[in-house]
């Protein structure tokens, strides 16, 4: 019997879902930056993989701590509080701009405030996350490969 150490993940079939996860990807990771204090190599913006997806280490902010976990069987995020609140934002096929708002609106609705610098890094294309409305693919299938994958 052989096994198959690596899914397939055809670069042409999900360039689109790719551009757009990177994009909502570092949204959340310039939250981290704005929430965490300074750890060497910038260990506190790293996303861990897990048994469903990818999650952070806890994120302290005030009065309350929170994580986060994007879960890709069930294709969504979701935002923890250490006070027993919470939010689920399911992903959908929607551009970064509306991504962005959904996930900094329920930050603020969780009491969070996140003031980030708006423009994607190292890119190209660095249209601000609020007027990215270019990027809007997420397929479940490849989202759920590219966990697979890493």
């Amino acid at each position: 019997m052989t096994s198959k150490l690596w899914p397939e993940l055809p670069y042409e079939e999900w360039v689109d879902t790719r551009d757009t996860l990177h994009r909502w990807l570092q949204i959340i990771g310039k939250v981290l930056v704005t929430k965490s204090r300074w750890v060497n190599h910038s260990w506190h913006t790293a996303l861990y993989v897990n048994a469903t997806g990818l999650s952070t280490a806890v994120v302290h902010d005030s009065d309350k701590s929170f994580d986060l976990n994007l879960n890709f069987i069930e294709h969504f995020l979701n935002i923890r509080c250490s006070d027993g609140t919470g939010k689920q934002l399911h992903f959908k096929n929607e551009s970064v701009a509306s991504f962005y708002n959904r996930f900094i609106g329920a930050l603020q609705e969780l009491g969070i405030a996140a003031k980030i610098y708006e423009k994607p890094n190292e890119l190209l294309d660095a249209t601000p996350f609020p007027m990215d409305e270019t990027h809007c693919s997420y397929d479940p299938f490849f989202a759920n490969r590219y966990w697979q994958v890493l």
